[in-house]
Parts: C-alpha cells; sequence; structure tokens
C-alpha cells in the first residue's frame, strides 16, 4: 500500500516525475525519476535517499534495467 507523505520538512525527490516504483524481495522501494537519478525510500524514517550510481565517461549517472 502506498501512502501520501508530505515532505516540505525532510528529504524528498528532487522531482515531481517519477518512472518506475520497484519493490524488491525485503520490501524496499525503489523509485526512478525522470532526470534526477534513482531514490531509496526508507518506510521507517519515512525519507527518500538518492542513491549514487558510477559516473560514465560523459560524467552522467545511468542506471538501466531488464524485464
Amino acid at each position: 500500500m502506498l501512502e501520501y507523505y508530505n515532505t516540505a520538512n525532510s528529504p524528498g525527490l528532487n522531482t515531481n516525475i517519477i518512472n518506475k516504483i520497484f519493490i524488491d524481495k525485503a520490501g524496499n522501494y525503489w523509485i526512478g525519476t525522470e532526470n534526477s537519478g534513482l531514490y531509496l525510500f526508507d518506510k521507517t524514517k519515512k525519507t527518500f535517499s538518492k542513491v549514487r550510481l558510477g559516473e560514465t565517461d560523459q560524467g552522467r549517472n545511468h542506471c538501466c534495467s531488464r524485464y
């Protein structure tokens, strides 16, 4: 079940555009955004953490999925 969280007073997403939400086997919520990267939602603290990915030779972070 998804809930609405007001992140005005806590770290949130840097964008309003979400491309994908993935829930892994451990129940973690991974949020893929438009031009703002990948985030992991902490259900206990109700905060988002930006996931840092390795940079490519163009200096941009990239992540892809196969499904």
